[in-house]
């Protein structure tokens, strides 16, 4: 047997997985990238400016790029009877089962593998695993994290390295090593990499965790650890059991921890506190989260509040009811569209008022 896989890659002009704007793939042969394969994708769909942010890309660049169904077939050819591996396979999996099915390509079924989840379980010291953090870790260069063919060249790096370490000869090895099994794309499901023992890696849903098992619950929540630059703070409460996690002094939710559970409440909408009424859309009452009775709960903590940091982000355009322009508005500390006919009920700019500014080159004031 021989370490041969394919890495790949993502990008996404909008939060919804069907929104590719681009994509690379890295062919491994013998532990060696002997192939790469990376363009960039018109998306047909309006671009979020959180994602162009992170990546960089915008309309104009794509303009002229071809369309998902004019690539598909040569991306499927690239993957063909490979295992896929990329650093977060439950996110790049479902881009690319979703926007096959956006335009009614067929699905075939897909071995695949996380370098995300590898990490964890082998080197599950290390203060994150995020991509850039692994590499370090790993000596591998990464030139421009977000950029879909850095991204996967070091994925693919990470890998080999990593298997050298275990002296693992194929990918079949290096599950064997870490207890884990494969995941795998269909035309009905994406099922992520399981432990052997059939404990899941990543959580299922927003608000659903398993319990007594530690090690999920950090992974799934790193998994959706994007990261952004707003600063979230921390402030302990009376009791010293419920903290409130906070963006730019706004309460984003509050956290109840207890001896074997944690609760999620978001803040009322009368609280004068609240970034906005709409918070609650995310974390309506409260939820249960069963974790393990020996669970690290300052750990537990700091990545609620990279998950509140996440939501924040996902959701500041929608919640504001503005034009979408409150980069440019942050810059200019104003409201630059007074002549819109959403400034009265625009909660952006009420921020902006409140000296609340999240975006641009005076984010955190």
């Amino acid at each position: 047997m021989a370490l041969d896989f394919i890495a790949i890659d993502f990008e996404t002009a909008a939060p919804r997985w069907d929104t590719v704007c681009s994509v690379a793939m890295a062919r491994v042969r013998n532990g060696a990238i002997v192939d790469e394969f990376a363009t960039l994708v018109n998306p047909e769909c309006d671009f979020g400016p959180i994602q162009m942010r992170v990546h960089g890309i915008t309309p104009l660049m794509v303009a002229n790029a071809p369309i998902f169904p004019d690539i598909a077939q040569r991306i499927l050819s690239f993957i063909g009877d490979d295992v896929l591996i990329s650093h977060n396979i439950p996110f790049d999996g479902n881009v690319l089962q979703r926007v096959l099915a956006k335009y009614d390509i067929p699905i075939p079924t897909i071995n695949t593998f996380c370098t995300l989840a590898c990490s964890n379980l082998y080197d599950p010291a290390l203060v994150d695993h995020r991509l850039p953090t692994v590499c370090r870790e790993y000596g591998v260069t990464l030139a421009h994290h977000h950029d879909a063919g850095a991204d996967t060249r070091a994925c693919a790096k990470i890998m080999i390295a990593m298997a050298n370490r275990m002296e693992a000869a194929s990918i079949d090895e290096v599950a064997a090593h870490l207890h884990m099994q494969y995941g795998h794309i269909t035309a009905q499901y994406v099922t992520p990499p399981r432990l052997s023992n059939g404990m899941p890696v990543y959580i299922t849903g927003k608000n659903s965790m398993p319990a007594r098992n530690s090690f999920a619950i950090q992974e799934g929540l790193r998994t959706q650890c994007p990261d952004f630059a707003n600063e979230i703070t921390l402030d302990q409460l009376k009791d010293g059991k419920t903290v409130a996690i906070k963006v730019s002094g706004s309460v984003l939710l509050y956290l109840t921890i207890g001896a074997n559970t944690a609760y999620i409440k978001a803040p009322e909408v009368s609280d004068p506190a609240a970034i906005t009424p709409r918070a609650s859309r995310y974390k309506d009452g409260s939820h249960k989260l069963p974790v393990d009775r020996d669970f690290d709960y300052n750990r537990f903590i700091e990545m609620m509040a990279d998950r509140a940091k996440a939501l924040y982000e996902a959701s500041v355009s929608l919640s504001f009811g503005c034009c979408n322009d409150f980069v440019r508005c942050s810059d200019a500390r104003k409201c630059l569209k007074s002549d819109n006919p959403d400034y009265k009920g625009c909660q952006y700019r009420k921020n902006l008022e409140a000296g609340r500014i999240f975006y641009g080159v005076n984010r955190n004031v």
